[in-house]
């Protein structure tokens, strides 16, 4: 998750990984916010978004987090 906050990452960059001790192949979408996502989660930081949460001031193009995909290794 480090790695996609990074500005320099590039985008459409996946992470992968092979896990042995549970044989596993881990795939990693970064998510980054949109104007639409910015509807309830963008600024002011800390007023109720139309749903009743607390919006977190995220900006346009941040890194809000990642789809992570584990598909089990089979020999």
């Amino acid at each position: 998750m480090e790695a996609f906050a990074d500005p320099s990452y590039p985008r459409e960059k996946v992470i992968s990984e092979v896990t042995a001790k549970s044989k596993s192949l881990r795939l990693m979408f970064p998510l980054y916010t949109t104007r639409k996502c910015l509807e309830c989660h963008g600024d002011p930081k800390g007023e109720m978004d139309r749903t009743g949460y607390a919006r977190e001031g995220l900006r346009l193009g941040q890194n809000a987090g990642a789809i992570s995909v584990v598909i089990p290794i089979r020999p």
